[in-house]
């Protein structure tokens, strides 16, 4: 009998080590997948986020500044008698249009310097001292 139940005691073990292993391997879940459906979300108000407008000096010389959407990069060297009126201009975007806004100095300024042009066109030394002055 020892025989017999010996083979059959290594056998029993087997199955037995067999099915605990095979219990803790195998994966026998399965997953479900829920769909759920979002309700879309209301706008009341079209959001418009504002555009930068460009706006600059788009002349180097003289005493007329011409603003615009293209404005200079570099400027040459020469000079002119109307540069010393500049610094009283700037281009600024006013009511979403580009344009010359002035100080008071401005117009004072420019009226000196025609008044220079016109006294001196001649004489070019005499008019950047004329200038000067303004």
């Amino acid at each position: 009998m020892t025989r017999v139940f010996q083979p059959l005691l290594v056998l029993l073990v087997l199955v037995v080590i067999a099915l605990f292993s095979a219990g803790c391997t195998s994966s026998n879940t399965t997953q479900e997948t829920v769909a759920t459906t979002i309700p879309p979300t209301e706008t009341t108000a079209v959001t418009t986020v504002p555009t930068a407008v460009v706006c600059g000096v788009e002349n180097c010389h003289g005493v007329t500044v011409q603003c615009g959407s293209n404005p200079v990069q570099a400027c040459t060297n020469e000079i002119d008698a109307g540069d010393r009126c500049r610094s009283y201009a700037s281009c600024q975007v006013v009511d979403n249009v580009c344009q010359v806004v002035t100080q008071t100095k401005y117009d004072k300024c420019t009226a000196c310097i025609q008044s220079c042009k016109d006294s001196y066109f001649n004489n070019p030394n005499m008019l950047d001292d004329c200038v000067q002055k303004c």
